[in-house]
């Protein structure tokens, strides 16, 4: 279930849907990934670029206050102040170095006219992707103002908040028809939900991990479509806890990923490249591991002797227990690394992390696009799966993002990649087809091609209507 309705607390994908649904961001993506205006009317740009003027439109949180421009400088500068998933992002804002370092308490180029429906923000650098960043849902504007996260101006508002078990949403949005009026989150178990399902229950199975083994035995109760979304499982290792390089490489090399993946998610292609299927640079032929397998010398085993690694499995990536099973046999062989194995819901992994209480995680990483995806790696964010301090990666994916030739752009991921996996932070396991799983009482839902934790229905339809 959702741990936070606020915007950049957000890190796990029941939290990262409830957001997308309760608030909404000054812009937001078509179905060819394109940024339109959504809480913006209108726009310009100087003739330099580092000007933009924005024009907001006439609408009301859910307790019926007018958005001002006061609530986008609030919403954006909480996102930055909390290290958001992707806050660099708007590092090329006028006074963005000062209110990072803690030198000023407001951000000098984001600006409010007196006019309240008026937005100005000034850059120090022509930033063309301005526009696309702040369609990001993790940016999108809340009621920072009054400090009530709850009060959105999303298409649905939430009507009650059982005590983390059940959330109810209601549909305020202005679709007169075509769309869910109603929304009902419940927190149940992967079987209880499977069994929910076919006794009609739930209409969907959105967010549970359901593997191609199990899609057939589906199908007689359910519609599936198969999504190109990127999703990508993996095994990561805490640089904060576990600082020296050579250590975290070898524990990296003690997870056979071949052998996991037959093991436990039996039917998956295991992979080495970090790049889902479907991003630029993603090479489907990179198969299995191939981290450098050099061995420990006798005095790196001394040293692995002592090493004890905490390791969570989130419960809901699925094949958990085949996982811990996994990992206690290597524990149980002859290597010196012992792993101290726990299976907790995916908002404690979540909090654990960036709490720095645990040394490696297993669950799986997703964007929408390449730009979000990887700036799950980016140092210092709230939730870093790379190097706490990293220029260099800094210095690729800032080039990685204003390239506007295909070729230069690869040139710059595929760097980006290797200075990844050159960290030892960071073992791909595998990229799994995703699928949407509805009730046939549907006869067709229409999807847009965004994330499976922000998908906006665009058409429902009734099998008995029609």
């Amino acid at each position: 279930m959702p741990k936070t309705v606020i915007p950049p607390l957000a890190v796990d994908i029941f939290s990262y849907s409830l957001v997308s649904k309760v608030h909404a961001t000054l812009f937001k993506l078509d179905e060819n990934k394109k940024p339109i205006p959504n809480l913006v009317k209108d726009f310009k740009v100087s003739q330099d670029g580092l000007i933009y003027t924005f024009y907001l439109k006439k609408v009301f949180f859910h307790n019926g206050r007018l958005l001002e421009n006061e609530d986008i400088k609030k919403s954006l500068e909480y996102a930055i102040t909390k290290r958001a998933i992707n806050y660099e992002y708007f590092n090329k804002i006028k006074g963005y170095d000062e209110f990072i370092a803690n030198k000023t308490h407001k951000i000098e180029g984001i600006i409010l006219p007196k006019l309240k429906n008026q937005l100005i923000i000034r850059l120090k650098i022509a930033d063309y992707k301005l526009i696309h960043k702040l369609s990001d849902v993790t940016f999108s504007i809340w009621d920072a103002k009054q400090e009530k996260p709850i009060n959105g101006l999303g298409d649905f508002k939430i009507s009650s908040w059982k005590n983390n078990v059940e959330i109810n949403l209601d549909y305020v949005g202005q679709k007169t028809s075509g769309s869910v009026k109603k929304i009902r989150l419940v927190k149940k178990s992967k079987r209880d939900a499977i069994e929910g399902f076919k006794r009609n229950s739930f209409d969907d199975l959105f967010f549970y991990p359901i593997f191609k083994k199990n899609v057939e035995i589906l199908r007689e109760f359910a519609h599936i479509q198969k999504t190109y979304f990127p999703r990508t499982y993996y095994f990561a290792v805490n640089s904060r806890r576990i600082k020296n390089k050579r250590v975290r490489q070898l524990i990296l090399q003690r997870i056979n990923v071949n052998d996991l993946v037959k093991r436990c998610f039996y039917g998956e292609k295991p992979t080495n490249t970090i790049i889902p299927p479907g991003f630029l640079g993603h090479d489907s032929s990179d198969y299995g591991a191939k981290i450098n397998q050099q061995q420990a010398s006798s005095s790196e085993q001394d040293l692995l002797t002592s090493i004890s690694v905490k390791v969570i499995i989130s419960e809901a990536i699925g094949s958990e227990k085949c996982i811990k099973s996994y990992l206690n046999d290597l524990s149980n062989s002859t290597t010196k690394i012992i792993f101290n194995v726990e299976i907790l819901p995916i908002s404690n992994v979540a909090k654990s992390w960036i709490n720095n209480s645990i040394d490696a995680y297993i669950a799986y990483a997703e964007g929408e696009s390449a730009m979000n995806y990887f700036g799950n790696f980016s140092p210092g964010s709230s939730f870093p799966l790379g190097l706490i301090e990293d220029e260099k990666f800094n210095s690729i994916f800032s080039k990685y993002m204003s390239e506007k030739d295909d070729f230069n752009k690869l040139q710059s991921v595929k760097k980006l990649e290797n200075h990844i996996k050159s960290n030892m932070t960071f073992k791909p396991l595998f990229h799994p087809d995703v699928f949407f799983i509805y009730s046939k009482k549907y006869k067709k839902i229409k999807f847009s091609f965004e994330s499976i934790s922000s998908f906006e229905v665009k058409n429902l339809s009734l099998a008995n209507k029609l």
